[in-house]
């Protein structure tokens, strides 16, 4: 295992990452193991551990589509530990529950990890994994990030989007939390002239920010990121199609702000694996894992929405009759020429 291409917070976990691993080790023993714990999440969490192999006779890739190649069998446990309460994991095919691996050079199918049910403590959580037929043991820990408070936007000030003046989203640092990511999301309703009682509700995301990073992990310190709502439009243009059949509204209260926090383990495990770029990427990859006796990433993330914004009326006038999106048929104005 020398190289890993983890998604970053997104709700899709690690589930699609792993077609980019190298396995490929050395003739002892090594384990591989992704854990991103979600304190948000009171449902389930995941943990996804690999073997790493290494035949002569066969084909890297023909073993990479072999289960028994790059899963443990029953022998293997896995261990969380927080506060004196102790959980073994129950391993399980995530493809049977739909969270399917993009196809690649790695089997897809099946898709096993380890599943803990339930909501997490406010604590540092400690892995264990042992394959009790050879004794081998890796082990890792991570403090959970914790919960945080969003000040902008706020469900009493409406977003104007219609403005190169910057709009502001404010919040108060996450504790454990180093790395921030957000996503503006806009709902709306879409319909055909020629079957106006059959509306769907849409919606499309578009990158707030990306990789902004707080300068300690202690907690409750002032962020602020600054958009313009122009952009938007102008990209909203770009994603929609300009048919003449079609009838868009924006919902009365259109925005939601999806925030995502990674821990500064995960932070430095993505700086430092995609750190080298262009000439620099001919060089060999510098390895971050903090795995004790294994390969991987053990970490946790934090996800918060904030719903409910409203936008201004010349937001809703710019989407009717703005030069970005006038084509795209909004309905809500009547204020166009």
């Amino acid at each position: 295992m020398k190289k890993f291409n983890p998604l970053l917070i997104v709700p899709a976990l690690f589930f699609s990452c792993s077609n980019d691993l190298d396995i490929a080790a050395d003739y002892k023993e090594t384990t591989i193991v992704y854990g991103l714990l979600n304190l948000a999440d009171d449902t389930v969490h995941y943990v996804q551990v690999f073997k790493g192999y290494l035949d002569e006779n066969t084909s890297a890739l023909l073993l990479a589509q072999n289960p028994d190649s790059i899963y443990y069998d029953d022998s293997a446990e896995v261990k969380l530990e927080a506060d004196a309460q102790v959980h073994i994991l129950k391993k399980i095919d995530a493809a049977q529950i739909g969270l399917q691996r993009d196809e690649g050079i790695f089997v897809d199918s099946p898709n096993y990890v380890y599943r803990l049910s339930g909501p997490l403590q406010d604590a540092v959580y400690h892995f264990t994994f042992t394959n009790k037929r050879t004794g081998h043991t890796v082990t890792a820990q991570t403090p959970v990030v914790k919960d945080f408070s969003i000040n902008r936007p706020s469900p009493l000030l409406p977003v104007n989007l219609a403005t190169s003046a910057p709009n502001q989203v404010q919040w108060r640092s996450a504790e454990n939390g180093k790395i921030y990511q957000a996503i503006m999301r806009f709902y709306y309703e879409e319909w055909s002239i020629h079957s106006p009682a059959a509306v769907d509700t849409l919606h499309i995301d578009w990158l707030l920010f990306n990789n902004v990073t707080s300068p300690a992990t202690t907690g409750n310190e002032s962020m602020t990121h600054e958009f313009d709502g122009t952009q938007f439009l102008s990209f909203l243009g770009t994603q929609l199609e300009a048919a003449p059949d079609l009838r868009r509204k924006a919902l009365d209260e259109p925005l939601e702000f999806l925030f995502y926090v990674g821990a500064e383990d995960l932070y430095d495990y993505l700086r430092v694996n995609g750190a080298q770029t262009g000439i620099t990427s001919l060089q060999v990859k510098p390895e971050f894992t903090n795995i004790t006796n294994g390969l991987g990433i053990f970490s946790s993330r934090y996800n918060k929405t904030l719903s409910g914004i409203k936008i201004t009326d010349r937001s809703i006038d710019s989407l009717s009759c703005g030069s970005h999106t006038k084509n795209l048929n909004f309905v809500n104005s009547v204020n166009c020429d």
